[in-house]
């Protein structure tokens, strides 16, 4: 549809835009995530890191890529928010073919991890660590 056709980007939101944003990304991450890390309004900026991430997406190792099939699946089949190591390493075996499984090194669960969650132009990467946070509220332990 876009073929050949050109697409105006501004530099910046300006405030009318960012506030429309604002609403919107009550319901999408990403874009909370662009408001919260953007400077100056450069919304667009920060979230042209997607084609990126695609880019990485598609070049990933076999066992990255088995990583983030999993984390998808589970995702898409309404498993927890956050999905664990133990989870991932067991899920992503069976998303590998008989070679790519027999090739694993030692430490390709790692491996796949740091390729997953290398940030690509200003966003996080295909795969993000989430800390948990301290006392059940998320603020400080309670005594």
């Amino acid at each position: 549809m876009l073929e050949g056709k050109g697409v105006y980007v501004p530099t910046a939101f300006e405030a009318r835009e960012l506030e429309d944003t604002r609403t919107v990304a009550g319901h999408d991450p990403r874009l909370a995530d662009a408001l919260a890390h953007t400077v100056d309004g450069r919304i667009a900026q920060y979230m042209a890191g997607a084609p990126a991430l695609l880019e990485c997406y598609r070049t990933a190792p076999p066992a990255a890529r088995a990583v983030i099939g999993a984390a998808m699946d589970a995702s898409r089949l309404g498993g927890a928010a956050l999905v664990g190591r133990d989870f991932l390493q067991a899920a992503a075996e069976g998303y590998l073919g008989d070679d790519d499984l027999d090739a694993l090194g030692e430490g390709w669960l790692e491996d796949a991890l740091a390729y997953t969650q290398q940030p690509s132009k200003g966003v996080r990467g295909l795969l993000s660590r989430v800390r948990a946070r301290t006392g059940a509220d998320g603020g400080c332990p309670t005594t």
